[in-house]
């Protein structure tokens, strides 16, 4: 049974999840361990991060750049370390009144474009009609592009939404947890945005840490705290979740960093590296 690490991110954006994960998983390579990322869920704003869609186009298959970090760093296939993948659009501003405007920006159900349902290695790909028709021109042009590229289907995003909120997607997204599991010494799920859990099925008591990333820190706690923690509170956000848990085992300061593996580097002797790493 492989050393699990679950990282979670206390704000919605750069928590620094991605990076500090790839680090350690780095270090564990360079220690000869067999170490595997997984990313159950991730999404993407095809806006404004349009190199993404572009290398989704190129690849045939939907990701975000945090998945393929992992891919890079330990060769997984992003199919099976990044499940469900989504981008979103952003709306056209000449077609909403300002209040409107910002509204829909910050919500998925209405800027939700592609995304991606993948059984470990068979992917799927779906787009919104509604969405596309509601994007700036000539972005609405890039993602039918993509969509017919990925051989999307029209689908309703509604769906989508209540399928992963649901938690009915969440016999597959285990699935492939178990498969990335098999023959490895670490594995490190990442949550998404600032989410305490990255689906509802997940049993945290199996972990044995828990990370939460913020700016220049992560905290470091047993993952039976944390899941007798969520149990006992239902915390669905991160945030809520710290409230509630007692002191850490560690809180680590994290150094800025120019890049993964300068960041690698600078942890390469830290505590952190030698409770979270097995062996």
């Amino acid at each position: 049974m492989p050393l699990r690490v679950l990282v979670a991110g206390l704000l919605p954006y750069d928590s620094g999840k991605t990076w500090f994960s790839a680090a350690l998983l780095q270090l564990a390579a360079a220690r000869g361990l067999r170490a595997a990322g997984y990313k159950p869920v991730g999404g993407f704003s095809a806006w404004h991060n349009y190199p993404a869609l572009r290398e989704s186009i190129r690849d045939g298959v939907l990701a975000g750049g945090d998945a393929r970090i992992y891919e890079q760093v330990t060769g997984v296939q992003v199919a099976i370390l990044n499940p469900v993948a989504y981008a979103t659009s952003v709306p056209d501003p000449t077609r909403l009144r300002a209040a409107t405007y910002m509204l829909a920006m910050g919500d998925l159900a209405r800027t939700l474009a592609l995304w991606r349902v993948s059984t470990c290695r068979e992917n799927k790909h779906f787009y919104s009609p509604e969405a596309l028709e509601a994007s700036p021109p000539l972005l609405r042009t890039e993602l039918g592009r993509a969509a017919e590229a990925l051989a999307a289907e029209a689908s309703s995003r509604e769906e989508f939404l209540e399928s992963l909120n649901s938690g009915e997607l969440d016999e597959t997204l285990e699935a492939c947890r178990v498969e990335l599991e098999t023959g490895r010494d670490l594995v490190i799920v990442e949550s998404f945005s600032s989410a305490a859990l990255p689906y509802m099925g997940l049993d945290l008591c199996g972990f044995d840490f828990y990370a939460l990333t913020a700016p220049g820190y992560v905290l470091i706690y047993s993952g039976e705290r944390a899941c007798r923690a969520i149990e006992f509170i239902g915390a669905a956000r991160a945030d809520k979740l710290l409230a509630s848990l007692s002191r850490p085992l560690l809180a680590e300061a994290l150094p800025p960093a120019e890049s993964i593996d300068a960041l690698a580097e600078r942890l390469r002797d830290s505590r952190l590296a030698s409770i979270l790493l097995p062996g």
